[in-house]
């Protein structure tokens, strides 16, 4: 798994530019994908989690 990160890593060094309404953030791509994807598991746990809790009460 180490590898496969080391190779994410590698091939997506370039800088990007994201534009949020009137902010502007430049950071490597590698790391804008690694939040995006946190973000996304730590929305799926939660609403899994919220839903779960839904269904018993």
């Amino acid at each position: 798994m180490v590898v496969l990160a080391i190779i994410f890593i590698v091939q997506n060094r370039t800088e990007v530019k994201v534009n949020l309404f009137t902010a502007t953030l430049t950071a490597p791509l590698w790391l804008l994908l690694t939040i995006m994807t946190a973000v996304g598991v730590v929305v799926g746990v939660l609403l899994r989690w919220r839903t779960g809790k839904t269904r018993r009460g």
